[in-house]
């Protein structure tokens, strides 16, 4: 092929589609106007009464204390009693005894 006719090809072609373009646009019927009608919505209804209704709500996540201890001992012994709150989750009122060592190694 001659480079003339190598860069006049894709000249053309859009020459061609510019004016098919142009014939459509010219020859195209414009829609008809109508009066917009409201469509119908089906709604069901019924009447309110007051009243209690149980509310049940299901949850995931994960759970953390208000407030976490770190207990340290400034005594050595023997543990000779344990409250029986003294567990995972227990809970101390202020003054409570939690345990009870043996006094025979720090007195």
């Amino acid at each position: 092929m001659q480079p003339i006719f190598k860069k006049a090809v894709p000249f053309f072609i859009l020459l061609i589609a510019a004016a098919a373009y142009a014939a459509l646009q010219f020859s195209a019927q414009p829609p008809l106007a109508r009066d917009p009608q409201p469509k119908a919505v089906a709604v069901i209804f019924t009447t309110v009464r007051s009243g209690t209704v149980p509310v049940v709500v299901h949850s995931q996540g994960t759970v953390q204390a208000c407030t976490e201890t770190r207990l340290m001992a400034d005594v050595t012994g023997k543990i000779i009693w344990v409250a029986p709150q003294f567990h995972t989750c227990g809970y101390f009122k202020k003054d409570s005894i939690m345990l009870d060592i043996s006094s025979q190694e720090y007195r």
